[in-house]
């Protein structure tokens, strides 16, 4: 269906991933590029396929039935898997009909050919695991219970015509309507967007109380928001625009709803890094599921048709917001990462009119920085680096390269 150099291309990173230096990747079998070839184009023709006009989202991993045992042996916290009584064919319609078996956050099919047939691949079982965590709702226990994403080749449907591919909590690349993108270090680094970030919050009280131990939470915090809005599906804007600066701004944007009132977002980071040591463990979970309640609260505000504006507080200003800004006529190329990499010219012609009218109004607003986020997949973000010109990030989530 696709050219076999997309395959080798996924195969290739799959295995640099393995051999990174970094990565501490357990040293597995690379999987043949038949593997690749088969779990990616039958989950994209999958992908296609509605049902009640409904798209489901699903996860196959690749593994055989014959190595079960050993892998959950060898795994520090094995999965749970469980035996189908009977192979289904791995094809687009088994998919499309035991999708909804499986939440890709908890649960993937297990795909692999039988022993005595190497063409034909089977659906022979699922397979249980722990949802991610993050900072706001990890509980730093470990028990026989507990349970984490298999590092085995997995592909996870997105949306129609896109997929993940990845191993355990890191993503490998995309697979968007025929086009492989690898994944690249998230740009939240010093060195990348995170500098111009930092710059935007060292006025606020909790910076200046708390200094980097602070702004590693209101990290934590919008990339949590990006994530579990860009989880929703819908795509959308997100606007940061500094508190003494709103009013500057009110030039580049029309809302259909405005906001009076606060979330007491940085107030709740700040409890949290108050906390003496001596507390019981239930007291922080309290305060972090205070922090992520309120994220989760603000990704759905940015499910509405327009943009999101949050202060750099991170509370909201308004929702369903037209941006007006003039066209920006610089520069806009791909924004610096922890590696070394960026530089490139960003074509933004092909992308649509929501990330355009993001860019316009980054350039127009300098102080500003913004997130879109698109329903196949990534999270761009952007930033101006000076008069010229406009730095975007491909993608804001999970990446390859960082822990």
């Amino acid at each position: 269906m696709f050219e076999a150099r997309i395959f080798e291309q996924i195969r290739g990173y799959w295995t640099a991933d393995q051999n990174h230096p970094q990565r501490g990747t357990r040293q597995r079998p690379i999987p043949a590029l038949r593997d690749f070839v088969v779990l990616v184009e039958t989950a994209f023709v999958a992908s296609l396929k509605q049902e009640e006009e409904r798209f489901r989202k699903f996860s196959v991993v690749l593994l055989a039935e014959k190595d079960k045992d050993k892998e959950q042996e060898s795994s520090r916290f094995k999965q749970e898997i469980l035996v189908l009584n009977r192979r289904l064919p791995f094809s687009p319609e088994s998919l499309a009909k035991l999708s909804p078996a499986c939440d890709p956050q908890t649960g993937a099919l297990l795909v692999s050919p039988p022993e005595d047939d190497s063409e034909n691949y089977e659906i022979w079982g699922l397979m249980f695991f722990g949802p991610m965590t993050n900072r706001f709702n990890k509980i730093p226990v470990m028990d026989e219970f507990t349970t984490l994403r298999s590092d085995m080749f997995t592909v996870t449907a997105v949306s129609p015509g896109s997929l993940a591919v990845s191993r355990g909590d890191s993503q490998i690349g995309r697979f968007v309507l025929g086009s492989f993108s690898p994944a690249t270090p998230m740009p939240f680094v010093s060195r990348a967007m995170g500098e111009f970030m930092l710059s935007s919050i060292m006025n606020s009280q909790g910076y200046q109380r708390y200094g980097n131990l602070y702004w590693h939470i209101y990290r934590d915090a919008l990339e949590y928001l990006l994530l579990e809005a860009g989880a929703r599906g819908h795509g959308g804007t997100i606007i940061v625009i500094p508190e003494n600066k709103v009013a500057e701004c009110r030039s580049g944007f029309a809302a259909r709803y405005h906001l009076q009132g606060t979330l007491r977002i940085e107030k709740s980071i700040e409890q949290i890094l108050s906390l003496p040591k001596s507390h019981e463990m239930s007291i922080y979970l309290s305060y972090n599921r205070a922090v992520m309640t309120r994220l989760n609260f603000l990704a759905q505000l940015a499910c509405v048709d327009g943009a999101l504006l949050l202060s750099d507080h991170l509370e909201p200003i308004a929702f369903g917001t037209t941006l007006l800004a003039q066209e920006w006529r610089g520069n806009i190329v791909v924004g610096p990462d922890s590696f070394g990499g960026g530089g490139q010219e960003f074509d933004l012609s092909r992308l649509g009119t929501r990330h355009n009218s993001a860019a316009n109004f980054i350039g127009a607003f300098p102080y500003c920085y913004g997130f879109v986020l698109s329903q196949d997949g990534p999270i761009r973000a952007f930033i101006r680096k000076d008069e010229n010109t406009l730095y975007c990030w491909r993608d804001c989530t999970v990446s390859m390269f960082v822990q």
